[in-house]
């Protein structure tokens, strides 16, 4: 029993104490095998896709194997039902995904099993591990089913597998975009507005979502600390309890920029998608998710799903598909429509005028909106004067929604535009303020620190004055000098209406990792988007663009760019 708890204690130690190959001969041990898998299902995904540690790798390869009659791992080619089998694992391992009960090669894993596609990169990951084999990163996007994958695995085994890098598969691509894209896991010596140094040198930053440029505002700071001697560091009530007069301030304070009845914050987005979705679901709900929804909105449905809801994905701001769901879904209960405001990849805003004219031939349709990217930006009457608009409430100010008339649940965040740890839910009623209030994740979690309390509401003052639509006006000039310049040189930059949130196409893993290396080397920070936050062939390098950047960053930014069009190869993926 001793044994038991020091083995559930410290599975970290094993790493430290044996090889992998004294781990192999352990395992075969049947008990020492039962610890090992009880261990497993206890610390769930802690060990999850440890790619940079080549020892935990091993160690999952060792207890992640599943073994044949024999006692040996399987390996080379493998059948529909071992396939099907480690599906069952995956779902048994992750405590998320429901299995069907008539699994069958012919299954999609997009449309039947609400794969998304980073669920479907999880589950190949697992795959490799469990038989220790290589999937070919470029094919496997062609997979629709079960039946397609085994074909590529058998397929790739005979050939030797060729995957994304000579003789490697998935697991190791990942790793390698880690290892080779300077932009990935820096840790920043000092900032001085939007310049930074990392290791010794200057870097311009154009990763920060810091859009208003209130993280680096001197009157904050003085209301900081003024509010931090009233109410100390941090409150830690839970909310059930008592809360701070900051709270009420604030939650009054985002009613009135956003014009709903109440509001509710939490600490994160996520926090509130994990909360609320679970909450609101029942066998008879169902999530109906943009296939590009956030992930954070995506767990937050999976744990709807794991009470029995169901959920399906549509494609990306199509209409037509949306519609052909919703019809389909009629005799429902409840449907939620599950979308971001502006799609953290593209800059691009949902359709939501015309999703919540469509609903309204379907009373039991309710959208709920992640506007992360565009609450503090887009506000009131966008036009020629004030292209972003004004006040910055975001989505439901910019299209003029009202929460009730037009079903909308509207989820936005503190973090990105106010500089803030801090979230919020409109509530259309008392009744369901006091519903979301019972939220696992309002209660149960850490409140938000005073600093962040403060800084929210002094930045929502700024921002809703003529200083703050005048940071925006600012902010969509540098935005068009940039997107402008980008597509001068003659790369794609995809930007609705000059959105300051700005993705430049590079095209395969291979070219975006070599034209990340060009920046990294020119002094820019960016965010890569790559397989499978991006499809395999069209990685991307996100700018984000605030009001602390200057015209001359931007411009140094452009002349990078040209660089990186001249060196960068537009051929295949050639890794």
């Amino acid at each position: 029993m001793t044994f038991v708890i020091w083995l559930l204690s410290n599975p970290f130690l094993i790493i430290m104490k044996y090889k992998s190959r004294t781990l192999l001969s352990l395992y075969k041990n049947k008990v020492f095998k039962s610890l090992v898998v009880l261990v497993g299902e206890i610390r769930g995904n802690v060990m999850k896709e440890e790619y940079l540690s080549e020892e935990v790798v091993d160690l999952e390869r060792v207890v992640g194997l599943e073994l044949n009659s024999s006692g040996k791992a399987k390996s080379g080619t493998i059948d529909g039902e071992q396939l099907l089998e480690s599906y069952i694992g995956f779902c048994n391992k992750y405590k998320k995904k429901r299995i069907p009960q008539n699994l069958h090669l012919d299954l999609q894993l997009s449309g039947d099993l609400a794969l998304d596609s980073i669920d479907q990169v999880e589950f190949l990951l697992h795959v490799e591990k469990t038989f220790g084999l290589s999937i070919d990163p470029d094919k496997s996007t062609n997979v629709r089913t079960f039946r397609d994958l085994l074909e590529l695995i058998n397929e790739n085994q005979d050939a030797d597998a060729k995957g994304g890098v000579p003789g490697v598969g998935i697991t190791d691509l990942q790793r390698h975009l880690i290892e080779e894209v300077p932009q990935f896991y820096n840790e920043v010596d000092e900032q001085h507005g939007r310049t930074l140094k990392i290791k010794g040198k200057e870097v311009y930053d154009f990763a920060s979502a810091n859009y208003l440029g209130l993280d680096l505002d001197e009157r904050i700071f003085a209301k900081i600390e003024e509010d931090l001697r009233k109410w100390g560091t941090h409150p830690s009530w839970s909310r059930a309890i008592a809360s701070p007069e900051l709270y009420t301030k604030l939650e009054n304070t985002l009613s009135h920029v956003v014009g709903a009845p109440r509001v509710l914050v939490f600490p994160t987005v996520t926090l509130i998608h994990m909360g609320i979705l679970p909450l609101v679901a029942t066998p008879d709900t169902l999530f109906l998710m943009d296939e590009r929804a956030h992930k954070s909105i995506q767990e937050g449905v999976d744990l709807a799903y794991a009470k029995g809801a169901l959920k399906k994905f549509f494609k990306h701001n199509d209409l037509e598909d949306l519609q052909r769901e919703l019809e389909n879904a009629r005799e429902l209960d409840a449907v939620y429509i599950c979308i971001d405001g502006v799609y953290s990849m593209t800059g691009v805003d949902a359709k939501l005028p015309e999703m919540i004219e469509m609903i309204r031939d379907y009373p039991n349709a309710t959208i709920y909106v992640d506007d992360a990217h565009g609450f503090g930006l887009w506000g009131s009457n966008p036009s020629e004067e004030n292209p972003y608009g004004t006040g910055g409430g975001g989505l439901l100010r910019k299209y003029n929604i009202d929460v009730n008339r037009d079903k909308v649940i509207y989820v936005a965040g503190l973090s990105k535009a106010f500089s803030s740890l801090g979230a919020f839910v409109t509530c259309r009623s008392d009744a369901e303020l006091e519903m979301f209030a019972t939220a696992a994740t309002f209660i149960n979690s850490g409140p938000c620190p005073t600093a962040s309390l403060s800084s929210a509401q002094t930045g929502l003052e700024i921002s809703q004055s003529s200083e703050g639509d005048e940071i925006r006006r600012y902010i969509f000039e540098l935005t068009k000098r940039f997107v402008t310049g980008v597509r001068e040189v003659g790369l794609v930059a995809e930007s609705s209406d000059f959105y300051p949130l700005v993705s430049v196409e590079i095209g395969t893993i291979a070219a975006v990792t070599e034209a990340a290396k060009i920046l990294w080397e020119k002094g820019i920070l960016i965010t890569p988007a790559v397989y499978p936050n991006a499809p395999i062939k069209r990685s991307m390098l996100r700018f984000t663009i605030t009001a602390a950047n200057t015209i001359e960053e931007i411009d140094n930014a452009i002349n990078a760019l040209e660089i990186v069009r001249d060196l960068v190869p537009s051929a295949p993926y050639y890794y």
